[in-house]
């Protein structure tokens, strides 16, 4: 990646002091801006290359500066807002390595998953420094140890992978009775290696897994859990035959296992794998800090990442809701652009829907299918592109990833709907191939139009190669509602953030009045702030 300005950590709790990290000494004016509006300028006088900004309230702030621009938020409590990456690489170089983490930084990753750091699935921590892991993979204990150490530095939370319900044979052979079967013989297992064990709340194996992710969190030092599971089997049945309701088990599980956790580090993290989304009905209002969704097929298209997002915001009020979309391109002989335009179309689908993406991890890495050690690379070029997203969202997460947001797209755009149209283009609420997509949200004083460019791309499909939309000028936006407005901003992550007042007038329109603006250009994701008086 190339030169570039970002704070010293990835999320601030209130009264934390924020501070810019630049590759030399800040010179010339340091603009603060909220609700993209200036709220502060500052003159750096170049002394150092740590330039301090003070304290802020809690809320998202964007940052520019002579050598680039940056973001940062300030938040009251640490789940509120979750930017999710992963690290899988923990080899003796990887003690000395900050790359990685420096980089996830700059994109303000707040939590980062530790994947298949662990000696066993049933037996997280080794008793040697030097083993393999369960896939024959050699793991360095002390480069895991440096690695939650550097996370811890620039804020981040280090999130330990582990399985709740998989064990291998040295701990299964001798407990079978704890063993998850199809029938009387045969087991559940993944990969002919890994058995499913029963998380029954009165398991013996449930209180042994518990105890695990507690020892791992006590010894390593680790802020949480990353509880995973299979997406199946949905039932199962035990050594004697009797039925299990697998997906009844995980809330008392989660519960369970986050009490336990609680013990050991009070202020954690825990996440559990809603594996396309199954059994999130059930397991919505448990302890866990975040709704996670690793996304796998029939749910393949821009609108079905929305409606995950969606749904699970309608079923719990105040977590944040992280997708694991996989983007394939990564790993496949495909162009760069390809590669590229694939991943910022599914991140703006769901950042635009109020996710965030679990995608980017270790240097310039990108997953691309869920056995993380394989994640693909993305050239250094991209990085500055990827790191306006993400600092689009940490500046703006309260117009975009905020619990409280009304999502209002189905009852104002298409159809019989006429509140909201853009009218010298072809366009839709349901991401329609050949159409802009629009979607229209609101909070208590803010109106937010976005605008999602699949103009030339002819497939909904999120997890193929997408050459870049057609980038069209002058969208002519039409939106009735009774507010007075106060101002029109507009947010571009494809040109440089900085906020562009929009010029608007009211217009006529069937059912009264309406307010008209202008955006000058589309490439693929645009944010308008519709603010009232």
């Amino acid at each position: 990646m190339s030169k570039y300005i970002t704070a010293d950590k990835s999320q601030y709790r209130v009264g934390d002091e924020v501070a810019l990290l630049s590759g030399s000494p800040l010179s010339g004016v340091v603009e603060i801006f909220h609700q993209g509006k200036v709220i502060n300028t500052i003159k750096a006088d170049g002394s150092g290359e740590r330039f301090s900004l003070g304290e802020f309230p809690s809320a998202g702030y964007w940052v520019k500066t002579d050598v680039g621009s940056t973001a940062f938020d300030v938040v009251e409590d640490l789940n509120k807002y979750v930017r999710y990456g992963f690290l899988s690489d923990f080899n003796p170089e990887d003690c000395e390595d900050r790359s990685d983490v420096v980089q996830m930084n700059r994109y303000h990753i707040t939590s980062v998953q530790f994947y298949d750091w662990m000696y066993r699935h049933h037996q997280l921590i080794p008793n040697t420094d030097v083993f393999k892991d369960a896939l024959d993979r050699p793991v360095y204990l002390p480069a895991v140890k440096a690695k939650i150490d550097l996370c811890h530095e620039f804020g981040m939370k280090a999130i330990a992978y582990g399985a709740v319900y998989g064990a291998e044979e040295e701990y299964f052979g001798v407990h079978p009775d704890e063993m998850l079967y199809k029938d009387e013989k045969t087991k559940y297992d993944l990969i002919d290696i890994i058995a499913i064990m029963n998380t029954e709340p009165d398991c013996s194996w449930t209180k042994h897994i518990i105890q695990e992710f507690a020892e791992a969190v006590c010894v390593m030092d680790f802020d949480g859990i990353h509880m995973d599971q299979y997406g199946f089997p949905k039932y199962a049945k035990t050594v004697d035959g009797r039925v299990v309701d697998v997906g009844g088990t995980f809330s008392p599980l989660i519960d369970a296992a986050k009490l336990a956790v609680n013990e050991v580090k009070p202020q954690n993290q825990m996440f559990f794998n809603c594996v396309n989304n199954w059994p999130i009905e059930r397991v919505a209002d448990s302890l866990m800090d975040a709704v996670y969704i690793e996304v796998w097929d029939p749910h393949g298209t821009y609108r079905h990442l929305h409606q995950l997002v969606r749904e699970s915001r309608m079923l719990t009020e105040d977590k944040p809701i992280v997708l694991s979309a996989y983007v394939h391109p990564f790993n496949q002989e495909v162009s760069e652009e390809e590669k590229e335009t694939a991943a910022l179309l599914t991140m703006a689908t769901i950042f635009s829907s109020g996710g965030s993406h679990l995608l980017l991890g270790e240097t310039d890495g990108a997953l691309a299918e869920a056995y993380y050690v394989n994640h693909g690379k993305y050239q250094d070029s991209f990085g500055d592109e990827l790191a306006r997203y993400y600092d689009c969202i940490t500046a703006y997460e309260e117009w975009l990833l905020d619990p409280a947001i009304m999502d209002l797209t189905g009852y104002f755009v298409g159809g019989i709907n006429e509140e909201l149209m853009v009218k010298n283009y072809p366009f839709s609420g349901e991401y329609a191939p050949e159409k802009i997509h629009v979607q229209f949200t609101r909070t208590e004083d803010t109106y937010v139009v976005q605008l999602l460019n699949l103009l030339g791309v002819k497939d909904d499909t999120w997890n193929v190669p997408h050459m870049r939309p057609l980038a069209v000028e002058d969208i002519e936006v039409e939106l009735m509602i009774h507010d007075e407005i106060e101002s029109i901003i507009l947010i571009s992550p494809d040109v440089d953030l900085e906020p562009v007042i929009l010029d608007f007038e009211y217009v006529d329109h069937s059912q009264g009045k309406a307010v008209r603006f202008v955006v000058p250009k589309l490439e693929i994701w645009d944010i308008v702030l519709i603010q009232k008086r």
